[in-house]
């Protein structure tokens, strides 16, 4: 299922930075440790969680998944890098 038809279907907004919502999504996956997270974390899987930091942010682009559905209605938390700080 593409990441826009799933966020279609459940309500969900795209936040800018998600790509354009074609991202193919074949599991999802469900958790609030940070460990569980990663270790369940793959390139097709979705993960759902009330987590929201700057480190799952980066777990999610070296992970390259398609996406955080965050829950509770938590927003995505503005993500700082090094490389964007002068």
């Amino acid at each position: 299922m593409k990441m826009r038809d799933l966020a279609h279907g459940i309500e969900a907004r795209l936040h800018p930075g998600s790509g354009n919502g074609d991202s193919e999504i074949a599991r999802i996956y469900a958790g609030d440790t940070m460990s569980d997270l990663i270790a369940h974390a793959a390139a097709d899987t979705l993960i759902v969680t009330s987590l929201n930091n700057a480190q799952l942010a980066r777990i999610a682009e070296l992970m390259d998944l398609p996406g955080i559905c965050l829950v509770n209605w938590r927003a995505p938390a503005p993500i700082c890098s090094r490389r964007h700080r002068r």
